[in-house]
């Protein structure tokens, strides 16, 4: 695809308006027709409004209509609201039901129909911006302006039962979420409770006070320990005096148990060393905390229990002087009873010092286990503390919800009410639907249009993108670029206009101004390269004359239109290719081209009838090309005899050669169809014959077969000296040329090319040739 210049495309709409105008009207008449095809269309509009709530929403919290939207603007949620209401099946299957809009789509179902409906209604602000416009559009004018009506008030009712419907719901839902909040919220506190029950002593609340409680046992234990060490040495030293009284005087045998406690003092009970402990420890708990504190609700009912149990026992005691006349029991042991009133004071005291020490021993085990027991406590009461954490928050997460929820449920209730009592938005009509008299566009005035567009964009696109889409190549420049290989001439169509025209302008060219120029009758002109070639015969004054083509052996332009622009271009070649040659004798050249229909042979012979007739060089003109030979008809001679006859030995090559019109050019060519020889064939013996042809003459042209179509041209250009690659402009793609000329194998410097069939806008020295001509006639 090539790109093409601002030049380039103003040349091409010159070059092709016709084509543009005639698509301009197609489209046109074609856009009339359709309009006058399609159906007309009206449109009724109904305006409503959205009337606001009438209590303040600061009261009462509405149900997210146009006033309880935050910053958005109220008509664009109103617009909103009303659009969504319109494609409601409630408010459009009472249209379809009651005015059958469609009365052709009787086997369409109700859900297709009412996409049409939505896809005619439209929702838009009026044009003085006060409300909301509903509009219908539909072929009858009366069926729009009565669904317009139907449809603003479809949507009044639908928008009340919608209403309702969605404030039953909401209430009904808040109604069930609460019910289950709340058994949530039950269970939450039980869990609780049953937490706090199970970690009494460990709650974070109780921490303060097990650390003061620790604090006292510790001190208690320190000083129990104190008091012990002291009564154990008070011991020692009663039991030294005892021991030293009783070794001086006489006594009596006294019966004295295992702790040396004498035989008429009453035992020491345990469990009264204990109320004593639990005494204590009541009244230290009483200056803490209240009588209902579980502490000491518990010490209560411990020291109760161990009073009515040492009663007991004091009621079933023997007589304390039963013991003291008998011996004493096995393990015990006997001290002289003596009646000196200081040794038994002695005595007395040491039994009390005993007592004291057994007390103090048991308090200092309490002690101990107290403390461990509140150590406890305290290691325990980060894990309560965290668990009971999560628990209360948990609850106070549902009681924040619940409230929630009761909150909402109340206003709920209230919205009720209010919108049973229509105090919500309504829907008002404030403009009732009107009775269409135009037509809705598109009218004709937009098919004109549209067609006019629709015209120029068929014209102008298509005539670009023919030109666009032309692979080939369109100017000398794009070769000369593309390839890097010189242009010698640029030969444009062989139009009998131009060479009729031109040709006159040529002569004024070469000869000056000058009247009455005429070409001869018997000069044909010629349409193109290609088949179709008719005759015409014309002369310069006879513009009105039909224009027709030549047949296939008028190629010879430069004989029969010497004066035409395309032979001019041919004598352009034929000179660059002398100058090209000049220090070179007997040039052998072939003219080649990468496929067939690109104007090989008809520049082959062209080129050799001008060195030969105007540059008056002996030259010989062989065909090459067996597979399609053509020489013989464009120069109009025979065929035989040929390079068939004379490879054969039918004739000898002097024989083979034709002489033509006099001037020093011969032409070889083919020979007998029936026994032409092959490709390889012809072209070796081609070779063995060209040394011996080239001393004969100054030019040999060799018009060879296509190259991309035979590889037998390799062998000629290996023996030519120079090539003449002919292209045909927009015909023969790019890559296809680069290919043969890569496949000749001939360097740059050996190689010209032609551009045939360029077109005139191409050529700008062409037009001046054709401009300048024309001034001068």
């Amino acid at each position: 695809m090539q790109s093409l210049t601002q030049a380039d495309l103003i040349r091409i709409l010159v070059k092709r308006k016709w084509w543009i105008v005639v698509s301009i009207a197609m489209c046109v008449l074609m856009a009339y027709g359709v309009w006058k095809i399609l159906p007309k269309t009206y449109k009724s509009t109904v305006i409503v409004t959205i009337d606001s709530p009438k209590v303040a929403k600061d009261y009462v919290k509405g149900l997210g209509g146009a006033e309880g939207r935050g910053f958005e603007d109220p008509a664009t949620i109103a617009m909103q609201q009303v659009t969504i209401g319109l494609t409601n099946k409630s408010v459009l299957l009472p249209i379809i039901e009651n005015l059958k809009p469609y009365p052709d789509s009787r086997d369409e179902t109700a859900e297709s129909m009412m996409n049409r409906l939505r896809k005619a209604v439209t929702v838009a602000k009026p044009k003085d911006g006060v409300g909301i416009a509903i509009s219908f559009q539909h072929f009858d004018p009366h069926l729009a302006q009565a669904a317009a009506a139907l449809l603003a008030a479809k949507l009044q009712e639908d928008n009340a039962k919608r209403r309702e419907g969605l404030i039953e719901t909401t209430t009904e839902f808040l109604s069930t979420e609460l019910k289950r909040m709340k058994g949530e919220l039950e269970a939450k506190e039980q869990a609780i409770s049953d937490f706090k029950k199970a970690h009494i002593g460990e709650l974070p609340a109780q921490l303060e006070a097990n650390l003061r409680t620790l604090d006292r046992l510790q001190a208690d234990l320190t000083s129990s320990s104190e008091s012990l060490n002291k009564a154990g040495e008070r011991l020692t030293a009663l039991d030294k005096a005892i021991r030293d009284l009783s070794d001086i005087g006489s006594t009596d045998l006294v019966p004295v148990d295992r702790n040396m406690r004498m035989g008429d003092t009453r035992p020491l009970d345990s469990r009264r060393v204990k109320l004593e402990e639990l005494k204590h420890k009541l009244n230290e708990l009483l200056g803490i905390y209240k009588e209902s504190y579980p502490d000491v609700m518990h010490l209560r009912e411990e020291i109760r229990l161990l009073e009515s149990e040492l009663r007991s026992v004091d009621g079933n005691q023997p007589d304390e002087d039963t013991g003291a006349a008998g011996q004493v029991e096995s393990g015990g042991k006997s001290v002289r009873k003596g009646s000196d009133p200081f040794l038994k004071e002695l005595m007395k005291e040491r039994n009390e010092v005993k007592g004291e020490i057994a007390f103090l021993k048991e308090k200092q085990v309490n002690a101990v286990r107290q403390i461990k027991e509140f150590e406890g406590h305290v290691q325990r009461t980060p894990a309560a503390e965290q668990g009971l954490a999560i628990l209360v928050r948990d609850y106070e997460n549902l009681q924040k919800g619940y409230q929630t929820l009761l909150d909402k449920r109340t206003n709920a209730r209230i919205v009720e009410n209010y919108e049973s009592r229509q105090f919500g938005e309504q829907y008002r009509i404030i403009e009732p639907a009107n009775l269409p008299i135009r037509e809705e566009p598109p009218t004709i005035v937009h098919f004109l249009l549209g067609g006019l567009v629709l015209g120029c964009v068929f014209g102008l696109g298509g005539v670009i993108g023919v030109e666009l889409l032309k692979s080939g190549f369109r100017r000398p420049e794009e070769i000369e670029t593309y390839l890097g290989l010189p242009v010698i001439a640029s030969i444009p169509p062989f139009d009998a206009r131009l060479a009729e025209l031109d040709g006159a302008r040529s002569r004024a060219l070469l000869t000056g101004p000058k009247t009455d120029i005429g070409i001869s009758e018997r000069a044909p002109a010629y349409s193109s390269y290609g088949d179709g070639r008719k005759w015409r015969k014309s002369g310069l004054g006879k513009q009105s004359a039909a224009y027709t083509s030549l047949s296939q052996n008028n190629h010879l332009i430069t004989k029969w239109w010497p004066h035409s622009i395309m032979a001019e271009q041919y004598r352009v070649a034929s000179t660059r290719l002398l100058l090209m040659t000049a220090e070179k004798q007997n040039v052998v050249t072939l003219v080649a081209s990468s496929v067939m229909g690109e104007g090989k042979t008809t520049t082959a012979v062209n080129i050799a009838y001008v060195l030969a007739h105007d540059l008056k060089k002996p030259t010989l003109l062989i065909d090459c090309d067996f597979k399609r030979p053509m020489v013989h008809e464009y120069v109009g001679i025979s065929v035989e005899p040929g390079l068939s006859e004379a490879m054969q030995g039918k004739d000898i090559l002097e024989n083979c050669i034709h002489p033509y019109a006099g001037i020093p050019l011969s032409i070889l060519p083919c020979g007998d169809p029936s026994n032409r020889p092959t490709s390889i064939s012809g072209i070796q013996y081609m070779k063995q014959i060209l040394p011996e042809l080239r001393t004969r003459y100054d030019h040999v042209i060799l018009d060879g077969p296509p190259v991309l179509t035979l590889a037998d041209v390799n062998i000629l250009s290996s023996v030519a000296d120079r090539v003449i690659f002919v292209v045909r402009a927009g015909l023969t793609s790019q890559e296809m040329v680069r290919t043969g000329v890569k496949q000749l194998g001939v360097d740059g410097d050996g190689i010209g090319v032609v551009l045939t069939h360029v077109e005139m806008e191409f050529t700008p020295y062409l037009m001046y040739h054709s401009d300048y001509a024309a001034k001068n006639c």
